[in-house]
């Protein structure tokens, strides 16, 4: 069935063409049946056309069926289209195929050939094949009724109103049973289910999803990036072994100052130029975007090797909308999935924390939807990496880094925790959390009789001392932390 510009679409099956207010039988009337393409009048008055200037149903089914006739309308409808409204069109089509009609892959694939064969020119196979897995995964049903209202109003179309007529039909939906969408397993099943393998070992896997994220001016950038340079040439990333393969970075704070970075972390870990399997996005995508995922899908499709790592940097410049809501962030979440399950990467997002340091800003959606999370501490020239969740392993100790000034900008050499001497209250404060685990911030000040202004300042410096971690709602000190000097 197919929507017309005033919101109303005939039945084939039923013989009937409805409006939003009165149902009328478009051959019983000259206005009504002269705002119906010919081909879609004929299919409606019971013959099927040999052939017709829109468009051709396949020649090699071997029978017309009701679910034919009215598939075979609704593509007269929308019609054939031309360069620069083939992509689109060919992706709502895909979409109203299968999620309106309930038709299995391969026949809808069959209907979307036919129907590229009359379109000025005809889209290439790979193409239409990318628009239609993309409508079937991102489109939905109403879009086919937007598809035929758009064709009917650059049409001009017009269609009368009047009251309903003895005879006339109501509107029912008859779509042929879609095939099973989910699954049950048993334990049996579940343990042959392979586990994801790593993409630096202990800390990443491959086809995840994980977030770096700090306060800014954290050297959040920089720590993104020397992960991605690590995987693309191979190179363990401070003792963890990688799985080397192409790395795509989004730069969507700008590009500028990327290349004296990559300089510099090759200059200090003796890499030659040039050497490497890395590229670089300088644009901003909006991954929640449809038009946006789709165009980015078809770029890294495009790429001689599947990329092993996708790098989003950040996640505000890549949302669409607002951080605090739970919709839209969904469906950027929703977006990171699509480029996990269609290119196998794994999908890295760099974000700022909230006002309070502690956790990412914004929706809780993000956080929920990571396989690790690792957040940044950062102390003068030193800067801590702290493993904060890992859902499918243990999470792995704190890493503390320190910068050194090569080649026009940074690289970062890994040390040991500081040996700086505790303050009076960093060390009160030790002693209460060795006492007690998972305390909460609150009970923690009080038993360490600390101001609030001192309390959270020396709490941020035992978390980039690394002795401190939060855990849960509250904090736990960490084994580096019990044998502090």
């Amino acid at each position: 069935m197919g929507q017309v510009s005033q919101g109303g679409y005939y039945d084939v099956e039923l013989d009937a063409y409805v409006m939003s207010a009165p149902l009328r039988r478009p051959w019983d009337d000259p206005d009504l049946a002269g705002g119906l393409p010919a081909p879609a009048l004929a299919l409606l008055k019971g013959s099927r056309p040999q052939s017709t200037e829109r468009f051709t149903a396949p020649t090699t089914r071997p029978s017309v069926t009701g679910m034919d006739r009215r598939v075979t309308a609704w593509l007269q409808t929308v019609g054939t289209r031309a360069e620069g409204d083939r992509s689109n069109t060919a992706f709502k089509v895909a979409g109203w195929l299968r999620r309106n009609m309930a038709i299995e892959e391969a026949e809808a694939w069959q209907w979307m050939t036919t129907w590229n064969q009359g379109n000025v020119p005809p889209l290439a196979e790979n193409e239409l094949r990318e628009c239609f897995d993309n409508g079937l995964k991102y489109g939905t049903a109403e879009m086919g009724c937007a598809l035929v209202e758009d064709r009917w109003t650059a049409e001009s179309r017009s269609v009368p109103t009047s009251a309903p007529t003895d005879g006339d039909l109501a509107i029912r939906s008859v779509p042929e049973e879609a095939a099973p969408r989910f699954r049950l397993l048993s334990t049996t099943e579940l343990a042959e289910i392979v586990p994801k393998p790593p993409l630096v070992q202990g800390v990443l896997e491959q086809g995840g999803m994980s977030a770096i994220i700090a306060p800014y001016s954290t050297f959040k950038s920089f720590i993104a990036l020397g992960v991605d340079l690590s995987i693309a040439h191979g190179f363990d990333w401070y003792d963890y072994r990688v799985t080397p393969g192409l790395v795509v970075y989004q730069a969507g704070e700008g590009a500028s100052g990327i290349l004296r970075r990559v300089e510099a972390w090759r200059a200090f870990n003796q890499i030659p130029e040039g050497a490497g399997q890395i590229l670089f996005l300088p644009q901003t995508v909006k991954l929640n975007d449809k038009r946006d995922l789709t165009e980015l899908l078809s770029l890294l499709r495009g790429l001689p090797d599947r990329p092993i790592k996708f790098t989003v940097d950040t996640f505000a410049r890549s949302l669409r909308g607002n951080e605090n809501a739970a919709e839209d962030t969904g469906l950027f979440v929703e977006a990171c999935d699509a480029i996990r399950e269609e290119i196998g990467a794994h999908v890295q997002l760099v974000h700022h924390t909230g006002w309070e340091g502690t956790r990412s800003r914004g929706s809780s959606n993000m956080p929920a939807s990571l396989d690790t999370e690792m957040t940044l501490t950062r102390d003068g020239e030193r800067v801590t990496i702290t493993c904060t969740k890992q859902k499918d392993q243990a999470e792995f100790p704190a890493i503390t880094l320190e910068s050194v000034p090569i080649a026009g900008s940074l690289a970062f050499m890994r040390v040991g925790p500081t040996a700086a001497k505790l303050s009076n209250n960093e060390r009160r404060m030790l002693e209460v959390v060795q006492a007690e685990s998972n305390i909460t911030a609150t009970t923690w000040k009080t038993r360490s009789g600390i101001a609030h202004g001192s309390f959270y300042n020396a709490l941020n410096r035992l978390k980039t001392l690394g002795y401190v971690k939060a855990t849960g709602n509250g904090y736990t000190i960490t084994e580096v932390g019990q044998h502090a000097p």
